[in-house]
């Protein structure tokens, strides 16, 4: 009859919809495994392009001990540097010391950038005033007062106190840049007050003139360091570091 065949076919119908739907378990799923697999194949049929998947390598740990390697031998050079100083203050004065560390280190600096970047010395006007700031009060001043406090104190008892200048820097960040500090920072800070209290207490040595002397020189050295860190980083906005 004519009233029969209607609901015939659209149970058909519904049959088929859902064949292709929850026969998903074969048919849907294995439609969307198809359109997956298609995702992933090396021709893409919409552009015209093909692209060839790139394999994800493992990461071992052995390329994670390279950073702390690198920290430590960067702090073993800092300690021989620091040696190397004191010794050559013995028949130096501070400021012509400081001059000629400054000289090697913008030779060496100038060659480097000629062989990565060939003669073009080009920057914007702002970034070589921050950058020059930057320069004077690391290099020239910080490194005037450092060798001032190298003078005066061991270099057991230098050392650790010049490392005091990541703590300024983040107080002139706070204060000048306006970077929040965290709970962290302040008992940091609470640390390092007692690291040098603990270190001015220390009983000279033989070879020290003035301990007192050398951790003020010091500790003004870290404050120009930090300060020589807002001013290069500000550079930094404006030109590549080399």
């Amino acid at each position: 009859m004519p009233g029969d065949h209607g609901p015939r076919r659209n149970h058909h119908q519904r049959g088929r919809r859902n064949g292709d739907g929850e026969d998903g378990g074969a048919g849907g799923r294995r439609g969307g495994g198809g359109r997956e697999a298609r995702g992933r194949s090396s021709y893409n049929h919409e552009n015209g392009s093909s692209s060839t998947l790139k394999p994800v390598l493992p990461s071992y740990p052995i390329m994670a001990g390279i950073g702390e390697f690198s920290a430590i031998l960067a702090a073993f050079f800092w300690a021989l540097a620091a040696v190397l100083y004191k010794v050559g203050l013995k028949n130096m004065k501070p400021f012509p010391a400081v001059l000629v560390r400054t000289a090697a280190a913008m030779g060496f600096m100038f060659l480097l950038n000629i062989g990565l970047h060939g003669y073009d010395l080009t920057i914007p006007l702002i970034a070589f005033l921050f950058l020059s700031l930057g320069g004077l009060l690391r290099l020239l001043l910080g490194g005037y007062l450092y060798f001032r406090g190298l003078e005066y104190a061991s270099v057991s008892r230098v050392l650790p106190l010049i490392f005091t200048f990541p703590l300024f820097t983040m107080v002139l960040s706070w204060l000048l840049l306006k970077e929040a500090i965290g709970p962290e920072v302040v008992a940091g800070t609470v640390l390092i007050v007692l690291g040098i209290l603990i270190l001015s207490r220390e009983k000279a040595s033989g070879s020290e003139k003035d301990p007192g002397m050398g951790i003020l020189f010091t500790l003004m050295a870290a404050i120009c360091y930090a300060f020589s860190i807002i001013a290069s980083r500000t550079g930094l906005n404006y030109v590549e570091p080399l």
